[in-house]
């Protein structure tokens, strides 16, 4: 399988697993969740944010940061606001900085990266 291949069916791996933690009711219960609730979140959005970058090289996409940081800010946005509908989850300002800095670092690690 090529790489193309492989970090695109990656990606959308990742899309069903965020969505999935996103939706899960119980998922905020866990003692290692609450613990570490907002290095998780930054972790989540900073290998989203990896993730497709790297498949966006694949498939030679100009503007990589402008898609990224636009896709990324709405995956915050909707994964937040659908705890709104789904009972003992509560979005939070947070957890939205936190998703936001591991975009954050992501972006600056791909411009260090590719100022090399």
């Amino acid at each position: 399988m090529d790489k193309k291949k492989l970090f695109t069916i990656l990606l959308i791996l990742y899309i069903i697993a965020l969505v999935f933690l996103s939706i899960s009711p119980t998922l905020g219960n866990h003692k290692i969740v609450k613990v570490y609730d907002k290095a998780i979140h930054l972790t989540e959005f900073f290998l989203f944010a990896v993730i497709l970058y790297k498949t966006l090289s694949y498939y030679k996409v100009r503007n990589q940061s402008f898609i990224v940081i636009s896709t990324t800010l709405i995956l915050i946005a909707c994964s937040e606001a659908v705890q709104l509908y789904i009972p003992s989850r509560t979005p939070s300002l947070g957890d939205i900085g936190a998703n936001m800095m591991g975009l954050a670092l992501a972006v600056i690690s791909k411009w260090i990266y590719s100022n090399q």
